[in-house]
């Protein structure tokens, strides 16, 4: 549990290789099965794995939350969402991913 609930924490705070803290800002995130808790605003609760794989982008475990802020999290976390995201503009093969300079991507 301590290892998963500090990849939560990890993806909360930050848009690394997904935007995994702007899918969830402006949301509270608490977890039914151990410490995580993080944010504020409408409450979207789960397994600390269901929370920690939404906001790695897998869409299917918002099936396995609950909460008011539910309905807006998952329309954020569509395929393509972050397409005109400056950091996450997606890579020339079509794939979703960090585009912090489109020279070094992979082809």
């Amino acid at each position: 549990m301590e290892a998963t609930t500090e990849v939560a924490r990890f993806y909360a705070h930050r848009d690394f290789t997904v935007p995994s803290r702007s899918a969830v800002e402006g949301l509270r995130l608490e977890a039914t099965d151990g410490p995580f808790r993080t944010g504020s605003g409408p409450l979207v609760s789960g397994t600390t794995v269901a929370l920690t794989m939404v906001m790695a982008g897998r869409s299917e475990y918002c099936d396995d939350l609950t909460g008011a802020g539910v309905t807006t999290l998952r329309p954020r976390l569509r395929p393509g969402l972050f397409a005109g995201h400056p950091d996450f503009a997606g890579r020339p093969d079509g794939r979703a991913g960090w585009n912090s300079d489109p020279s070094e991507q992979e082809t």
